[in-house]
């Protein structure tokens, strides 16, 4: 999960480490709008939260965050990622399709995508994977070092987040908070208890200042990848978050004296290092 610096989420530095194709993504973006909107976008609302269908072959063309229900948004998510980790950063070559200048993971097919539309742009989008959909993968289960979690915890208590990215030419606009105010909203809706993340080392401070925080007994680190912390965050600890004047206390539910604070993720994030 890689946070993009949003209008209310100030110093959070820029993870890309080459400067950005503009000019190719500008085009293509254009060229996408273009054959993509040859249908009329219809306005999915949250039914997508759920699951529920949409038109077949549309696009959501008007601003704001939408889940990715048809098999065009998806394809245009698989470009947006392209062209931030592959062409952008330099990353996940080695699985990318560069014919089709798509970066998708088998992951995809289990787990629910959202995007953002600014000015009838794709200009964001982040993938999540939850338990109740059967999403967490073995895989899964080791990257994030999960089986702690799964001693008290059932998959249908836990969310992991990934692939959160906003174009280049958006960083700074509401769009990251926007896309984060959606994750919330399905995490309060589902009741879910964990939410699942990672950072590079670099922006630590930055992910516990929002109230992320480090709980795995070892780190993230693979070619593609590189060196990536594992962070959680409780969903319904909404105290602890209002105690860091955090701005996701702005998104997170008050479940009052109905909250969970499951007593796994104490222990390991009070685990001494």
């Amino acid at each position: 999960m890689s946070f993009n610096n949003g209008a209310r989420w100030t110093n959070v530095p820029d993870p890309a480490r080459k400067p950005a194709r503009r000019d190719t993504t500008d085009r293509r973006n254009a060229r996408d709008r273009k054959r993509l909107g040859r249908r009329p976008a219809k306005h999915l609302g949250w039914a997508g939260l759920r699951g529920d269908s949409s038109e077949e072959g549309a696009v959501q063309l008007e601003d704001g965050v939408h889940p990715a229900t048809t098999d065009d948004e998806r394809h245009a998510i698989y470009r947006q990622r392209y062209e931030i980790y592959v062409a952008e950063m330099g990353r996940y070559r080695s699985i990318a399709d560069h014919e089709n200048r798509w970066l998708v993971e088998p992951i995809d097919a289990s787990s629910r995508l959202f995007y953002a539309v600014r000015d009838g742009e794709l200009v964001g989008s982040i993938r999540l994977s939850l338990g109740v959909d059967g999403a967490l993968t073995r895989e899964l289960i080791e990257k994030y070092s999960l089986d702690a979690f799964l001693d008290e915890l059932t998959p249908d208590d836990i969310i992991v987040g990934e692939r959160f990215m906003v174009n280049q030419s958006h960083r700074g606009s509401d769009a990251l908070f926007s896309m984060f105010t959606t994750y919330m909203r399905l995490v309060n809706e589902l009741r879910i208890q964990i939410m699942i993340g990672d950072c590079e080392p670099h922006l630590l401070n930055v992910y516990q200042a929002l109230g992320f925080r480090p709980y795995a007994p070892q780190n993230i680190n693979s070619p593609e990848a590189g060196y990536l912390i594992p962070l959680v965050i409780v969903a319904e600890d909404i105290g602890y978050v209002r105690g860091l004047e955090s701005p996701l206390a702005e998104v997170m539910a008050d479940f009052g004296h109905d909250k969970r604070i499951p007593s796994c993720v104490t222990e390991l994030v009070d685990r001494p290092s």
